[in-house]
């Protein structure tokens, strides 16, 4: 508890500072569902810049991400990511594309993606690419086979195991990624 407080107290932005309390309550109310025990009961401990990790758990991956006021938070046996994205008013999106999938055109984007369809497109890539960054600490080159969205909910990298993406409004997608053959995701809200 004494870490989270210093690392708490640190954090200059006062909207950064709920996310991150946000994200700890969160942590601790999907331990607690769905590993047993209480909130206060979870320990959990974290360096700067780093991920959350439970105290005497080796076998229990975190992930927490969060996007304006959203936070969203994973529990796995595997290592897992996670991260959630919202849509910003000021965004560019021909930077934001070069940025997320430097790969792909502009040009192309808009000859072939509904001009509707293009920020959930974004959204989609970017929490992909996060999500195994904070999997494998290591950077998702992602070349989808194709800039459209159809049928792209369900696909998943090679890299991946197990892919959800979760998208109630069209402003805001949510998605994780965990390791393991078979292994089940599920949403908790």
């Amino acid at each position: 508890m004494h870490e989270e407080r210093d690392r708490h107290s640190q954090i200059a932005r006062e909207s950064r500072k709920r996310q991150f309390l946000a994200g700890r309550i969160l942590l601790r109310l999907l331990l607690a569902q769905e590993l047993g025990g209480t909130c206060n009961e979870w320990k959990l401990s974290v360096g700067s810049g780093e991920r959350p990790r439970v105290q005497g758990r080796s076998d229990c991956h975190l992930s927490v991400a969060h996007s304006g006021d959203w936070v969203s938070c994973a529990v796995s046996s595997q290592p897992v990511g996670v991260d959630v994205e919202v849509e910003k008013t000021h965004w560019q999106l021909p930077e934001m594309f070069s940025w997320v999938c430097p790969h792909l055109k502009w040009e192309d984007i808009q000859r072939e993606v509904a001009e509707a369809d293009r920020v959930r497109l974004l959204l989609i890539f970017w929490t992909m690419k996060e999500d195994c960054f904070k999997k494998t600490g290591e950077e998702l080159h992602l070349q989808p086979p194709s800039i459209s969205l159809q049928g792209f909910d369900k696909a998943a990298p090679r890299e991946a195991d197990a892919w959800s993406i979760y998208q109630k409004k069209e402003n805001r997608v949510v998605s994780v990624v965990a390791e393991g053959k078979g292994c089940d995701l599920k949403w908790v809200r």
